[in-house]
């Protein structure tokens, strides 16, 4: 797997569970049936994410579908396709019972020169122009003719933008002081400003969907949708769609709310994916220990986020830990939950990306 997603991604594989309002909990298996807000089709609320879980990735998605996960989250910059594929051939989950996600269009245009990519590897197939091919490869990898939604994984066009929008993850999962990474953001931010042309990264973005779009009429994808796109990226999309995007994934979570993007979405039509839950689970676990006595913090961050209207993908290369992750149906969130959600978090703090420097 390429390193830098591995790298990005290593927190993600933190443990869960789930737990009622004002009771001991019992287990409760996935709700097939649950669809978030704005959902154009029926696409599971919970979801089982894939990234990072390398040589893991087979036995865990066999055994996520085994104990009712119905939704699986993959991307072409994951390199987990392949094991995908093998856990589809091995389980007894019919196939049109599964939701299968995938992602292409990672990368901006081109190569990357000079600047090179943040701690990683460029895969050719995986940028801005290459949907097709991006497509065709997951087809293929994952051994099925047709995924239920493909979607254009960030609405980066130049390295540049790259950069600057990597920049929270030196700071929140590399530990680089913050006035290192603000100094950062800065100058990636004023030389975007002074030397990138906003109609040209619309332009890209355009031909873009243009191509996921064909894709559909092509057969290739039941539905499209887009990942990390911001609002102004959403209204800049649905001018010129004719194929309305089902689904926008960003980082959401207590930490990083995301109330702006999220009511956009969801009064458009467009369903709402969230992935980074795990981001908030550790300043939960310092301050909610009341909380705590009826549910684990990632269990209440699930739980908050799912009643929201929104999706949940968490990944886990751990058996018990899936199980609990999966448990976040048949009870709500009580005041002391959202006391305890309030008071432990640090609003607008994103882990992963800052795709708002995107022109």
């Amino acid at each position: 797997m390429a390193s830098w997603a591995r790298r990005a991604c290593r927190f993600g594989l933190a443990a869960g569970g789930a737990g009622v309002a004002a009771a001991a909990w019992q287990p409760v298996a996935c709700a097939d049936g649950k669809t978030p807000v704005a959902a154009q089709f029926p696409i599971p609320l919970l979801g089982f994410g894939t990234a990072c879980l390398g040589e893991k990735t087979t036995r865990s998605v066999l055994h996520a579908l085994e104990i009712g996960y119905k939704h699986i989250d993959t991307a072409l910059l994951y390199e987990t396709h392949l094991g995908v594929a093998e856990a589809l051939k091995q389980t007894e989950v019919p196939r049109d019972e599964i939701f299968l996600t995938t992602k292409v269009g990672f990368f901006p245009p081109g190569k990357p020169g000079l600047l090179g990519v943040p701690d990683g590897t460029w895969q050719a197939e995986n940028g801005k122009g290459k949907e097709r091919e991006g497509v065709e490869l997951s087809l293929k990898e994952l051994g099925v003719d047709c995924v239920d939604l493909c979607m254009v994984h960030t609405p980066l066009t130049s390295y540049l933008q790259m950069w600057t929008a990597y920049i929270p993850h030196f700071h929140c999962l590399r530990g680089w002081p913050r006035p290192i990474t603000f100094m950062m953001e800065c100058i990636g931010k004023t030389l975007i400003w002074l030397l990138e042309d906003p109609a040209k990264a619309r332009a890209v973005r355009k031909e873009t969907w243009q191509a996921m779009e064909q894709l559909v009429r092509d057969g290739k994808a039941k539905a499209i949708g887009v990942s990390n796109y911001e609002v102004h990226h959403m209204q800049e999309l649905l001018e010129y769609a004719t194929i309305k995007p089902a689904a926008n994934q960003f980082e959401c979570h207590p930490n990083f709310p995301r109330e702006d993007l999220v009511d956009f979405c969801q009064k458009n039509g467009v369903a709402v994916v969230a992935y980074g839950s795990d981001r908030s689970v550790r300043p939960l676990s310092t301050v909610s220990a009341e909380a705590r006595e009826f549910a684990p913090p990632l269990a209440l961050v699930l739980r908050w986020t799912i009643e929201r209207g929104i999706c949940v993908i968490p990944r886990s290369g751990t058996p018990a830990h899936r199980e609990e992750n999966a448990r976040v149906f048949g009870w709500s969130l009580n005041e002391q939950h959202k006391a305890a959600i309030a008071a432990g978090t640090l609003r607008n703090s994103p882990a992963y990306w800052n795709p708002i420097v995107v022109p």
